[in-house]
């Protein structure tokens, strides 16, 4: 099966068009476009840009021009596909790198051998794929990925597992076999001709294959949202990987059950040690978010100090998720301001109120696992309680911005000449941080927690390990 889109291509002047199409959206709509760049330095990408197209283009070519600009625009929400629908294409026409790539900082290693062949074993590290080194395929691979900031951790979680051969296949190569260099696990240096395999076959090989069985074994499937409680360590551990369920308002309200159901149990088991596992967690409805902190909050706090965006006429405004009913009162919901943006009043976003405690908030120690995938609305979470100070921060920089995103509704587009599709945010987020200490970065967290090799292998959890040693250091007295 040749690639696909492997036969398109355009002209200058059809890539031109595409070009400012969008400039034009991001100019008119994206309220973060001057976040983290000056005006000149934004309008020097732009001019970058548009210099880098070529007489003729194909689709992929274009769409890694187009996508190293929208990176740099430093917003994990802005985001170019080659097309509506992508990945679904991807994942249904396309044959693919046929390993599972984990990256642990510069090394990558193969963690799932998704072919017949059993030669590679999970733990090999990669060195190269078709004579290029690893570590330059992720730099590569990098500088076209959104991420809010100067952020790195959601990069890197972009990336692995699954999402690699996407993501290679898009900016890297589309070859029909692959020359993998690896190291395997006794230290040896080898090479192996891997053919690129469809998605359905690399389903079915990846639990056939022997190879796979001991790290698969490690890693069932589990709810995306579910409590535990460990009698014997005195610890719950409350995981949510997702603020998902319905619209805002019964989000709000199923997440709301769900905790009491939680607070009950632990108050009847006398627990007063509690983890909230947010890892992978990339968001959802804001309010879920709200709601969770009001649970570990003595007094009201502010959640959002302010959203704004910058138009409410624009023409892109059609293609937005903003319902018909709201855009024919933006002028009651936006606030004009003296710079030309609009705040968005109260009375249209009670998430701007003050957040209230719980009638029965948790008054023990908490601590916030977080990783390089704790994004948007739960980033937004994360922020506010840990400028509040509501528990201890263990594992990663979270991968959503600390003094906030842009987000809440968007513009798609399609480019009238390749139909590639852009997604623009229309609102920008402050929260209610204060000033923090590293401008442009996630959530900081009070103790630093990565993966080593050992944990993907044998599925340990060293963020979890982590906590029990705090808690039991917290336990234990002095000199013991």
């Amino acid at each position: 099966m040749p690639p696909l889109f492997a036969q398109k291509s355009y002209s200058r002047e059809a890539m031109l068009e595409d070009f400012r199409y969008m400039k034009k959206a991001l100019q008119q709509c994206h309220p973060g476009l001057y976040r983290y760049q000056s005006r000149a330095q934004i309008d020097s990408l732009f001019n970058a840009t548009e210099a880098g197209i070529g007489e003729s283009m194909s689709l992929y070519e274009g769409f890694a021009l187009f996508s190293r600009l929208t990176s740099a625009i430093r917003c994990a929400h802005t985001v170019l596909t080659p097309q509506e629908n992508w990945m679904d294409l991807f994942f249904q026409e396309v044959r693919h790198f046929p390993y599972q790539v984990f990256f642990i900082g510069d090394k990558a290693y193969l963690t799932v051998n998704r072919t017949r062949d059993k030669t590679i074993k999970p733990g090999a590290e990669l060195l190269s794929i078709n004579s290029m080194p690893a570590d330059s395929i992720r730099q590569r691979l990098f500088r076209h990925l959104p991420a809010d900031g100067y952020n790195q951790t959601l990069k890197a979680w972009q990336i692995d597992n699954l999402m690699f051969s996407y993501y290679y296949y898009l900016l890297i190569g589309r070859p029909d076999a692959f020359v993998i260099r690896y190291r395997d696990l006794d230290g040896a240096i080898h090479e192996h001709l891997s053919p690129a395999l469809g998605t359905r076959e690399i389903d079915k090989n990846t639990h056939k294959n022997p190879v796979n069985r001991a790290i698969l074994s490690h890693y069932p499937r589990k709810k995306p949202q579910r409590f535990e409680i460990d009698p014997v360590r005195g610890i719950a551990v409350l995981t949510l990987r997702e603020f998902f369920g319905g619209d805002g308002a019964s989000a709000r309200r199923q997440l709301r059950e769900y905790l009491e159901h939680c607070m009950q149990q632990m108050s009847q088991q006398k627990i007063r040690h509690l983890v909230v596992d947010l890892r992978n967690n990339s968001g959802g409805y804001d309010s879920q978010g709200q709601e969770l902190l009001s649970w570990f909050i003595t007094r009201p706090v502010p959640y959002y100090q302010r959203l704004h965006t910058i138009t409410r006429d624009s023409e892109f405004l059609q293609y937005s998720t903003v319902p018909k009913a709201t855009l024919a009162r933006l002028d009651k919901i936006l606030t004009p301001e003296t710079d030309g943006t609009f705040t968005i009043n109260e009375a249209a976003n009670t998430g701007l109120q003050k957040i209230q405690p719980a009638a029965a908030a948790f008054t023990g120690k908490v601590y916030f696992v977080v990783n390089g995938a704790t994004g948007s609305a739960t980033a937004e979470f994360t922020a506010v309680a840990k400028a509040n100070g509501t528990g201890t921060f263990i594992g990663e920089e979270t991968g959503g911005g600390y003094e906030g995103g842009n987000g809440n509704e968007f513009v798609g587009i399609k480019l009238p000449q390749t139909k590639m599709k852009l997604t623009i945010p229309l609102v920008y987020y402050h929260m209610a941080v204060g000033t923090p200490a590293r401008p442009g970065r996630g959530t900081i967290p009070d103790y630093f927690v990565t993966y080593m090799l050992e944990d993907v292998m044998t599925g340990k959890d060293p963020y979890l390990e982590y906590v029990y040693r705090l808690v039991r250091a917290e336990r234990e007295p002095a000199g013991n």
